[in-house]
């Protein structure tokens, strides 16, 4: 629920008249806007599982703030972080910077930019940046009878074993250009774990047009690098970061190689997840 209030000190913030204050992940924030046109778009852009907790005890701010209700300011604990966007950056702008945040900052997880699906009771995780083609790979291993933990961020617990991120899909138009439409787990005939999976598949891979999938086999160690390398908090919790990864990949099979087509390959990553028998043309290095 989301309260009216008053003001809360200088810059744009004393202009605030409407506030959320939530807990996600342990992660504790508030969020607050001047704007009656803007404040429920807030509650979208929150962090899945967020509840709400005491403003008293918030470790970070999040205000919106606008003097004509077309442009609009995003302000991060009292500094201005992006100025006169239109209503719909201005929410883009906020959800990113509150989700990094609180993947920045979960004091029991590690977060690691990955697709994330579940099969047999263990976990299928393909790191990878922005727009390498994780979300179209993560709706293909849906249909082929996966279920949905994520296709942002692998929530990584002290155990290695990975906790939905359930957020809806963000799936680019079939015409290739930048748009987005939301889809959720139960458009592919998924469901969502409700508890912890352990890791049983990394997919390190990138969409190449006309390339056939032809995987190597990495080391635990490599494979830990490569989730390493998609973690938030890498450079600020390192040591907590790597321990995380090691376990992740633990008792997990690595694979490496460029793809095609993601229809053409789910059904062979969920093949070698069920049977660890990996297909007949990939060169073991580890």
């Amino acid at each position: 629920m989301i309260r009216a209030m008053s003001g809360m000190g200088g810059g744009l913030a004393s202009s605030a008249t409407h506030e959320i204050a939530i807990e996600a992940y342990g992660v504790r924030a508030l969020i607050s806007t001047n704007s009656a046109h803007f404040y429920p778009l807030i509650e979208p852009a929150l962090p899945p599982g967020w509840a709400e907790c005491d403003p008293a005890d918030v470790e970070q701010t999040f205000h919106v703030a606008t003097r004509d209700g077309a442009f609009f300011d995003v302000e991060v604990d009292g500094d201005e972080t992006t100025a006169a966007c239109d209503v719909d950056m201005a929410v883009e702008v906020l959800e990113t910077r509150l989700k990094r945040y609180v993947a920045l900052h979960a004091p029991q997880n590690t977060f690691v930019h990955a697709g994330a699906v579940a099969s047999g009771g263990r976990a299928i995780l393909i790191p990878g940046p922005t727009f390498s083609g994780k979300t179209t790979l993560v709706s293909e291993l849906l249909r082929a009878g996966a279920d949905y933990l994520s296709d942002e961020y692998a929530v990584l617990d002290d155990a290695g074993s990975v906790s939905s991120y359930h957020r809806a899909l963000a799936m680019r138009e079939p015409d290739g250009g930048w748009d987005q439409s939301p889809h959720e787990a139960s458009d592919f005939g998924a469901e969502v774990p409700h508890e912890p999976v352990p890791v049983g598949l990394v997919v390190v891979t990138h969409f190449r047009g006309g390339t056939q999938w032809r995987p190597r086999k990495l080391s635990a160690g490599d494979g830990a690098l490569a989730l390493l390398a998609n973690t938030v908090s890498a450079q600020t919790r390192p040591r907590e970061a790597l321990q995380a990864a090691s376990k992740a990949v633990e008792s997990a099979i690595v694979l490496d190689g460029d793809r095609g087509e993601a229809a053409e390959i789910a059904g062979q990553v969920l093949g070698v997840l069920e049977s660890g028998l990996l297909p007949a043309d990939i060169n073991g290095t580890g």
